[in-house]
């Protein structure tokens, strides 16, 4: 049977999970499937539950987009990076960081002690690990 002409197994929303009497063994044997569907209609070829071809679509769709506002933005998912959020601190922070020609390269640990005492902070209030230091200047 081809995949593509095979009516999905409808099911009822409501029973579209295996219950939770279900006991282990009868999951071992296979008498139970994934969406509550009797195992014999569930291994038959081509035959599919209708959520969770929806879930299948909604999946492709969310995906989709989130490429779509990737290839507009340049990002999508995740914290935003402190130069987008914070650009004043991550330019004192290179700007600290400089080599100077008599003293040398202020260390990660003291840009971080120098932003705290110009009042730079993180988002809890505390002063700026040497590790996100490191990171604004990457």
């Amino acid at each position: 049977m081809n995949m593509a002409s095979a009516s999905p197994i409808r099911c009822d929303p409501a029973k579209c999970r295996p219950p939770r009497s279900i006991d282990l063994s009868s999951i071992l044997r296979g008498n139970v499937s994934r969406h509550a569907v009797p195992a014999e209609k569930a291994t038959a070829p081509g035959a599919r539950c209708n959520r969770s071809i929806r879930e299948g679509e909604r999946v492709a769709k969310l995906a989709a987009a989130r490429k779509r506002k990737r290839e507009r933005e340049g990002r999508c998912e995740g914290r935003k990076p402190l130069n987008e959020t914070r650009p004043e601190v991550v330019s004192l922070a290179r700007k600290l960081r400089r080599r100077k020609p008599k003293a040398g390269q202020l260390s990660l640990r003291g840009v971080a002690s120098e932003l705290a005492a110009r009042g730079f902070l993180n988002e809890r209030g505390k002063p700026y690990a040497a590790k996100s230091v490191a990171r604004m200047l990457a």
